[in-house]
């Protein structure tokens, strides 16, 4: 699993990327098998005004071919990421669900 992290405005310093890459890795880690890539895009809506201005953007390549994506704006990075991964676990979680229903669904049809 590939993962990198976008700073757009320069917001934190170079070990921003590898507690990004820990917290995404902790995460995730249950799906890892299915991910091929993590790419997350930070940016500072605001600049230096202040203000719940930070936005995260986190998607996945999945090794299917799919992409699923989270968003999360806070006012401080680390919240920001916290939550843009949190709701992503929860998407590709309730994305599983939905592929294995739907496979269910479609062995008893034919059975």
């Amino acid at each position: 699993m590939q993962i990198q992290l976008v700073d757009a405005d320069r917001l934190g310093e170079a070990r921003l990327t590898a507690v990004f890459a820990e917290r995404a890795t902790r995460a995730l880690d249950h799906m890892a098998p299915n991910i091929r890539r993590v790419l997350a895009r930070l940016v500072d809506v605001n600049g230096p005004k202040g203000g719940v201005d930070r936005t995260l953007t986190v998607e996945v390549a999945l090794r299917d071919g799919r992409i699923v994506r989270a968003r999360a704006v806070a006012a401080e990075v680390m919240a920001a990421i916290d939550a843009a991964l949190a709701k992503l676990a929860r998407r590709l979680a309730d994305e599983q669900k939905r592929r294995l229903r739907a496979r269910r669904i479609s062995s008893l049809r034919y059975a």
